[in-house]
Protein backbone atom coordinates (compact mmCIF):
# COMPACT_ATOMS: atom_id res chain seq x y z
CA UNK A 1 0.00 0.00 0.00
CA UNK A 2 2.82 2.30 0.85
CA UNK A 3 4.36 1.45 -2.46
CA UNK A 4 1.14 2.40 -4.28
CA UNK A 5 1.02 5.69 -2.39
CA UNK A 6 4.61 6.41 -3.37
CA UNK A 7 3.81 5.54 -6.99
CA UNK A 8 0.75 7.82 -7.01
CA UNK A 9 2.76 10.57 -5.33
CA UNK A 10 5.56 10.12 -7.86
CA UNK A 11 3.02 10.22 -10.71
CA UNK A 12 1.53 13.46 -9.34
CA UNK A 13 5.01 14.99 -9.12
CA UNK A 14 5.67 14.04 -12.76
CA UNK A 15 2.37 15.56 -13.86
CA UNK A 16 3.01 18.69 -11.79
CA UNK A 17 6.51 19.05 -13.22
CA UNK A 18 5.27 18.56 -16.78
CA UNK A 19 2.45 21.06 -16.21
CA UNK A 20 4.89 23.64 -14.86
CA UNK A 21 7.18 23.04 -17.83
CA UNK A 22 4.25 23.49 -20.25
CA UNK A 23 3.18 26.69 -18.50
CA UNK A 24 6.76 27.96 -18.60
CA UNK A 25 7.08 27.15 -22.31
CA UNK A 26 3.72 28.76 -23.13
CA UNK A 27 4.77 31.84 -21.16
CA UNK A 28 8.07 32.00 -23.01
CA UNK A 29 6.36 31.65 -26.39
CA UNK A 30 3.77 34.32 -25.53
CA UNK A 31 6.43 36.63 -24.09
CA UNK A 32 8.68 36.10 -27.09
CA UNK A 33 5.79 36.77 -29.46
CA UNK A 34 4.85 39.99 -27.64
CA UNK A 35 8.49 41.06 -27.61
CA UNK A 36 8.78 40.38 -31.35
CA UNK A 37 5.58 42.35 -32.07
CA UNK A 38 6.71 45.35 -30.01
CA UNK A 39 10.23 45.19 -31.46
CA UNK A 40 8.77 45.09 -34.99
CA UNK A 41 6.51 48.07 -34.29
CA UNK A 42 9.36 50.01 -32.70
CA UNK A 43 11.76 49.33 -35.57
CA UNK A 44 9.09 49.99 -38.20
CA UNK A 45 8.17 53.33 -36.64
CA UNK A 46 11.82 54.33 -36.33
CA UNK A 47 12.53 53.36 -39.93
CA UNK A 48 9.42 55.20 -41.13
CA UNK A 49 10.40 58.23 -39.05
CA UNK A 50 13.94 58.15 -40.41
CA UNK A 51 12.67 57.88 -43.99
CA UNK A 52 10.21 60.70 -43.39
CA UNK A 53 12.94 62.96 -41.94
CA UNK A 54 15.28 62.08 -44.83
CA UNK A 55 12.63 62.93 -47.41
CA UNK A 56 11.69 66.15 -45.61
CA UNK A 57 15.33 67.25 -45.81
CA UNK A 58 16.12 65.97 -49.30
CA UNK A 59 13.03 65.74 -51.51
CA UNK A 60 12.79 69.50 -51.96
CA UNK A 61 16.05 71.38 -52.34
CA UNK A 62 15.94 74.91 -50.97
CA UNK A 63 18.20 77.82 -51.93
CA UNK A 64 18.39 81.50 -50.95
CA UNK A 65 19.91 84.57 -52.56
CA UNK A 66 20.62 88.10 -51.41
CA UNK A 67 18.91 89.41 -54.56
CA UNK A 68 15.43 90.84 -54.36
CA UNK A 69 12.59 88.68 -55.62
CA UNK A 70 12.27 90.72 -58.82
CA UNK A 71 16.04 90.70 -59.46
CA UNK A 72 16.24 86.93 -58.85
CA UNK A 73 13.35 86.19 -61.22
CA UNK A 74 14.82 88.37 -63.98
CA UNK A 75 18.34 86.96 -63.59
CA UNK A 76 17.14 83.33 -63.45
CA UNK A 77 15.14 83.80 -66.64
CA UNK A 78 18.06 85.51 -68.42
CA UNK A 79 20.77 83.07 -67.28
CA UNK A 80 18.55 80.03 -67.88
CA UNK A 81 17.89 81.11 -71.45
CA UNK A 82 21.66 81.36 -72.00
CA UNK A 83 22.35 77.75 -70.95
CA UNK A 84 23.25 75.68 -74.03
CA UNK A 85 20.60 73.08 -74.85
CA UNK A 86 18.17 74.21 -72.14
CA UNK A 87 14.77 75.77 -72.70
CA UNK A 88 13.31 77.90 -69.93
CA UNK A 89 9.63 78.75 -69.70
CA UNK A 90 7.91 80.87 -67.13
CA UNK A 91 4.62 79.45 -65.90
CA UNK A 92 1.69 81.74 -65.30
CA UNK A 93 -0.54 79.66 -63.07
CA UNK A 94 -2.00 82.42 -60.92
CA UNK A 95 -0.50 81.25 -57.65
CA UNK A 96 -1.25 83.62 -54.79
CA UNK A 97 1.39 86.17 -53.83
CA UNK A 98 4.73 86.62 -55.49
CA UNK A 99 5.49 83.10 -56.65
CA UNK A 100 7.14 82.50 -59.99
CA UNK A 101 7.49 79.01 -61.44
CA UNK A 102 10.03 78.20 -64.13
CA UNK A 103 10.22 74.96 -66.12
CA UNK A 104 13.61 73.89 -67.45
CA UNK A 105 14.03 71.21 -70.08
CA UNK A 106 16.94 69.82 -72.02
CA UNK A 107 15.52 67.87 -74.95
CA UNK A 108 18.50 65.54 -75.36
CA UNK A 109 18.65 64.66 -71.67
CA UNK A 110 14.89 64.10 -71.60
CA UNK A 111 15.12 61.81 -74.62
CA UNK A 112 17.77 59.70 -72.87
CA UNK A 113 15.88 59.70 -69.57
CA UNK A 114 12.63 58.53 -71.13
CA UNK A 115 14.04 55.97 -73.55
CA UNK A 116 12.11 52.96 -72.18
CA UNK A 117 8.51 52.45 -71.16
CA UNK A 118 9.58 51.66 -67.59
CA UNK A 119 11.47 54.95 -67.30
CA UNK A 120 8.66 57.09 -68.72
CA UNK A 121 7.03 57.38 -65.28
CA UNK A 122 9.77 59.87 -64.42
CA UNK A 123 8.12 62.22 -66.92
CA UNK A 124 5.74 63.19 -64.09
CA UNK A 125 8.48 65.47 -62.72
CA UNK A 126 9.64 66.77 -66.09
CA UNK A 127 10.35 69.41 -67.11
CA UNK A 128 12.20 70.35 -63.93
CA UNK A 129 10.34 72.97 -61.88
CA UNK A 130 11.95 75.85 -60.02
CA UNK A 131 9.85 78.10 -57.80
CA UNK A 132 11.09 81.52 -56.70
CA UNK A 133 9.34 83.48 -53.96
CA UNK A 134 10.07 86.05 -51.26
CA UNK A 135 10.09 84.92 -47.63
CA UNK A 136 8.38 86.69 -44.77
CA UNK A 137 11.78 87.79 -43.43
CA UNK A 138 12.70 89.54 -46.71
CA UNK A 139 14.89 86.89 -48.32
CA UNK A 140 14.39 85.38 -51.76
CA UNK A 141 14.07 81.63 -51.89
CA UNK A 142 14.16 79.08 -54.70
CA UNK A 143 12.83 75.55 -54.27
CA UNK A 144 13.10 72.62 -56.65
CA UNK A 145 12.40 68.91 -56.51
CA UNK A 146 15.45 66.74 -56.03
CA UNK A 147 14.96 65.04 -59.39
CA UNK A 148 18.00 62.83 -58.84
CA UNK A 149 16.45 61.38 -55.67
CA UNK A 150 13.01 60.94 -57.24
CA UNK A 151 14.52 59.23 -60.27
CA UNK A 152 16.41 56.80 -58.01
CA UNK A 153 13.26 55.97 -56.05
CA UNK A 154 10.95 55.67 -59.06
CA UNK A 155 13.28 53.97 -61.50
CA UNK A 156 16.02 52.55 -59.32
CA UNK A 157 18.19 52.32 -62.38
CA UNK A 158 20.98 54.32 -63.92
CA UNK A 159 20.80 57.87 -62.66
CA UNK A 160 23.97 59.06 -64.37
CA UNK A 161 22.06 61.57 -66.50
CA UNK A 162 20.73 63.38 -63.44
CA UNK A 163 23.88 62.94 -61.37
CA UNK A 164 26.43 63.82 -64.02
CA UNK A 165 24.62 66.24 -66.30
CA UNK A 166 21.23 67.61 -65.25
CA UNK A 167 21.91 68.43 -61.60
CA UNK A 168 25.41 69.90 -62.13
CA UNK A 169 24.22 72.13 -64.99
CA UNK A 170 21.22 73.30 -63.00
CA UNK A 171 23.44 73.86 -59.94
CA UNK A 172 25.72 76.03 -62.11
CA UNK A 173 22.69 78.11 -63.11
CA UNK A 174 21.71 78.58 -59.48
CA UNK A 175 25.27 79.60 -58.60
CA UNK A 176 25.29 82.16 -61.47
CA UNK A 177 22.12 83.61 -59.98
CA UNK A 178 23.61 83.82 -56.49
CA UNK A 179 21.50 81.05 -54.95
CA UNK A 180 23.06 79.04 -52.11
CA UNK A 181 21.64 75.79 -50.71
CA UNK A 182 20.06 76.03 -47.28
CA UNK A 183 18.72 73.26 -45.09
CA UNK A 184 15.30 73.43 -43.51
Amino acid sequence: MERETDSVSEHKKNISWKRELCILLIGMVCGGTLFAIFAFLFVRNNIAGSCERYLQNNLLLTYETELSYEEAVALFEKQGAALPGWSVTREYCQLPGNITVFKLCHKEYAKRLLNTERRRSISAILPCSFTIFPTDDGKTRLVRINADLVEKVVDGGDTAIFEMQVMPEQDALLKMCGFKRVTQ
